[in-house]
């Protein structure tokens, strides 16, 4: 049996010892998975699981599981739950964005291979190259209709996960240096025009003189053939207008006439024009709406993101604060039940309320550090976007034609942009489904945390220094520190072990950022030496280095102590967090360590429902049979069946057979051997089927010849 199938056994197993105990039902798979590769960290060599230590796995986990509110299972089912949904959310987004792209570029497709068979089809052709490039400009920068919905729903289990790694959204902005749009287009007039209109060859057309008109048109006619119909098309509504502007701003660049030639073209350079064009009207649509003819129902990917991410960042923040505050309180609680009370299994609780605690911090910082890089980046699209707009505003102005050359690369440069930052808005909704998540799991239930202890330690702590989560170094620390730093820099201390300064950090920095504290910033003595207590260690007293690696401290006496032994405590924290699972995540050793406890290895154990078609047919009307197959109702049928069992009382199993000794004995039979002769049976006779023969006489002759039948069997 492989790992994996052992791993689902037990799953298995432990359910259904969890489904006899009503308060465990609806354990998921997805926790009894990750108990148990903790389970077994100790047997990933592939040494065998003894059956008594099965056994006392199974046993324990479903002790476990039987009482869910307590603070260790709570902080677990946070990490897994808040981890499968980073997981999954970022998935949809790259399967929506891969879905959207695949459309679009089937829609391209089609556009590059329509081709005009006959003039009777001209019409019906054009009109299908103008649909195609429609839906593909809105496919690709994110303009959702109700008919795109209902088709991307239909793709996207059939779509694969997006490959290719999103980069930094500011350097996805490729503008080709030559648009071919540009010069095809003035060919195209040169073509078309007049000889006396040399003047007006190549310019572009201002929308709001000669496609405003047409815009004014479709979108009046669109409104009025919905106006009468009620609410419940209000989205067919905005789905007519928005095609409407769409082919207003398309029809301005790319008028119909165009069409036709523009077919006679090679696929390859067809395939970038539309690329450009998708971009081109994309930027008059938005162009349109910056000034205020058109663009009613076109979302504002700047407005909706800002709005949206600032509420985020406020909760984030309030969030942080409490939680900020409610480690501290449970710090002092500790700390004074460890020193006036003996209650151990309080202090556990304690701790493992501390655990959760701290683990909704981290997930809040998470959150927290990507929601400002997402607002950064979303600012500086947002600059450029509106910089673009600014020129585009102040070239065009009044007039009712401007040079191609001038206007067609920013056009494309705003619709290229809106792009980005449609991507970053679905980005954006992710996190914020990730964030309902957090804060749903994030709240504690039964806490051991009670008003009178909170009240007591802080009027005992009144006596003391104060205790805070991460207070500011003593003056006696400073001092001490010259100290610890000679220690390890002479050649009589524990070589390896480096002490670096606050002020030193910065000849260590990686992209302008200190490193990242290994076991992610708590101090490893306090957690060994304390039974898994978390402390954060203290920037401000320094860092040590060991093994290219940075570890900070509660305190100075914990620098010492690891300093002495560093491998004593680092293999002893790996002892302790097997002991506690919920440290696995909380350190970080589920990346690099131990990746067998990683949320992508525990999806992977669970196991899929399978599924298959069937169909099941019931009768019009019930019928209730009353049927023993049974039953049996002769007397001495009864009586022979009374006689069998009864004489089975008095037998006894006189031999055996096993698996080696099945078919292995030497058994002799003896038989009568067949007869010499031709047939074996108690009639002398031949072996044919008998030929039968009917002779009929007097058929002919005078009227008093009588008829007569003679039937004959002759043995053949």
């Amino acid at each position: 049996m492989n790992e994996r199938s052992f791993v689902r056994q037990a799953v298995r197993e432990i359910q259904l010892m969890c489904r006899e105990h009503s308060n465990a039902v609806n354990v998921p798979q997805r926790d009894i998975c990750f108990m148990v590769r903790v389970f077994m960290l100790d047997y990933l060599s592939g040494a065998p699981m003894p059956a008594g230590e099965y056994q006392r796995m199974k046993d324990e986990l479903c002790q476990k599981f039987i009482e869910p509110d307590l603070p260790s299972m709570q902080t677990i089912r946070l990490q897994l739950v808040v981890d499968e949904s980073f997981l999954l959310e970022r998935q949809s987004v790259e399967e929506q964005l891969d879905v959207n792209e695949k459309e679009a570029e089937v829609h391209l497709k089609k556009a590059v291979n329509i081709e005009v068979i006959n003039e009777r089809q001209e019409a019906e052709v054009l009109d299908a190259l103008q649909a195609a490039i429609l839906v593909y400009t809105r496919l690709k920068h994110g303009v959702q209709t109700q008919s795109s919905l209902n088709s991307s729903s239909s793709l996207l289990k059939a779509a694969g996960p997006r490959r290719r790694p999103l980069r930094d959204p500011l350097h996805r902005i490729k503008l080709p240096a030559r648009f071919s749009i540009v010069s095809f287009f003035s060919q195209l007039e040169t073509d078309s025009c007049p000889q006396n209109a040399t003047e007006r060859r190549g310019p572009f057309q201002v929308p709001k003189v000669h496609g405003a008109a047409m815009l004014h048109k479709k979108t009046w006619n669109a409104a009025q053939s919905t106006k009468e119909e009620g609410p419940d098309h209000e989205k067919m509504e905005m789905d007519r207008v928005n095609e409407a502007e769409m082919e207003a701003a398309l029809e301005s660049i790319f008028p119909r006439h165009s069409y036709r030639k523009w077919m006679l073209m090679e696929p390859e350079p067809k395939s970038t024009q539309l690329e450009e064009i998708g971009n081109i009207v994309m930027g008059i649509w938005l162009f349109n709406k910056h000034a205020g003819r058109g663009g009613k129902h076109l979302e504002d990917a700047s407005v909706a993101y800002q709005e949206r991410s600032e509420r985020a960042r406020q909760q984030i923040a309030v969030e942080l604060e409490q939680a900020e505050q409610d480690v501290t309180n449970r710090m002092m609680v500790t700390e004074f039940w460890q020193r006036f009370r003996n209650k151990q299994r309080n202090i556990q609780n304690l701790r493992d309320e501390m655990h959760h605690r701290f683990q909704y911090i981290k997930f809040l910082e998470v959150l927290k550090k990507e929601e400002e890089d997402g607002a950064t980046s979303m600012a500086d699209l947002t600059e450029k976007y509106r910089k673009a707009l600014k020129t585009l505003v102040s070239i065009i102005g009044d007039r009712a034609s401007v040079p191609k050359h001038l206007v067609y690369p920013l056009f494309s440069t705003v619709g290229s942009i809106h792009v980005i930052m449609q991507e970053e808005l679905l980005y954006l909704k992710a996190r914020l489904r990730a964030l309902e998540i957090v804060l749903l799991y994030g709240r504690l239930r039964n806490s051991e945390l009670k008003i009178m202890d909170l009240r007591r330690a802080r009027r005992w702590l009144k006596t003391r220094d104060t205790f805070s989560v991460k207070p500011a170094a003593s003056e006696d620390t400073k001092g001490q520190m010259p100290e610890l730093s000679t220690k390890l820099s002479s050649p009589s201390g524990k070589s390896g072990v480096q002490y670096i300064s606050a002020t030193q950090m910065g000849a260590y920095l990686l992209d302008g950022e200190p490193p990242t504290p290994e076991l992610e910033g708590f101090c490893v003595v306090t957690m060994v030496d304390r039974k898994g207590l978390a402390v954060p260690g203290k920037t401000d007293l320094g860092t040590l280095r060991y093994r290219s690696k940075f570890y900070t401290f509660a305190d100075l006496e914990c620098m010492k102590r690891f300093s002495d032994s560093p491998e004593q405590y680092l293999e002893k924290v790996k002892v302790v967090a097997k002991e506690i699972p919920q440290l696995i995540r909380l350190l970080g050793f589920h990346r690099d360590l131990w990746q067998a406890t990683n949320i992508s290895q525990v999806l992977g154990d669970i196991e899929q429902p399978l599924g298959c078609d069937i169909g099941t047919q019931t009768p019009v009307h019930f019928r209730d049979r009353f049927i023993d197959y049974s039953y049996e109702w002769s007397e001495w049928g009864l009586r022979r069946r009374a006689i069998h069992l009864a004489n089975l009382r008095n037998k006894g199993t006189h031999s055996s057979q096993t698996v080696i000794s099945h078919l292995h004995r030497d058994n002799e039979v003896q038989v009568w051997l067949p007869k010499a002769a031709e047939t074996q049976s108690k009639k002398h006779g031949a072996t044919k089927m008998p030929k039968k023969l009917r002779y009929i006489r007097g058929l002919r002759g005078p009227p008093d010849v009588q008829m007569n039948v003679v039937n004959v069997q002759l043995e053949v």
